[in-house]
C-alpha cells in the first residue's frame, strides 16, 4: 500500500544589511545556510539575484506525515527570523500532498510501457 507524501516548500526573501557586495552577501548567505542544514532535514537553494543585499532562498522538505514536515518548516522560518546577520523580507511556506502521475515500467529492463 502506498503511503501519503507530503512537500513543504519555504520561500524567502533575505535582506542581508550592509552587504555592499556580493562577495557580503554570500558570506552572511552561506553561515545562515550552514546553520539551517545541520539543525533541519531540509534542502537549501539561493534563487539567482544580482542584488548586494538581498537573496531569494528556497528550502525544502518531505516526508508522510504532513504535521511533521510543517513542525520542520515552521521550525526553518522561525530561526531564519531570527537570523543575527540577516533578516526576511518576506516568508512564505507551503506543506501539500504529492500527487505524482504513476509512471509504468517493464520491470526486466526500465522502459515505460503503454497500459492504455
Amino acid at each position: 500500500m502506498a503511503k501519503d507524501v507530503f512537500i513543504g516548500v519555504l520561500k524567502a526573501t533575505i535582506v542581508v544589511p550592509g552587504a555592499r557586495s556580493l562577495k557580503d552577501r554570500r558570506q552572511a548567505l552561506r553561515a545562515m545556510r550552514d546553520r539551517i542544514r545541520s539543525r533541519f532535514n531540509v534542502t537549501f537553494h539561493e534563487l539567482g539575484s544580482e542584488h548586494p543585499g538581498q537573496q531569494e532562498i528556497v528550502c525544502t522538505t518531505g516526508g508522510n506525515d504532513g504535521s511533521v514536515v510543517r513542525e520542520v518548516m515552521d521550525s526553518v522560518r522561525h530561526f531564519i527570523e531570527r537570523a543575527p546577520d540577516a533578516y526576511a523580507a518576506m516568508i512564505d511556506v507551503d506543506v501539500f500532498p504529492w500527487h505524482p502521475e504513476p509512471v509504468w515500467t517493464d520491470d526486466l529492463d526500465g522502459e515505460e510501457i503503454d497500459h492504455g
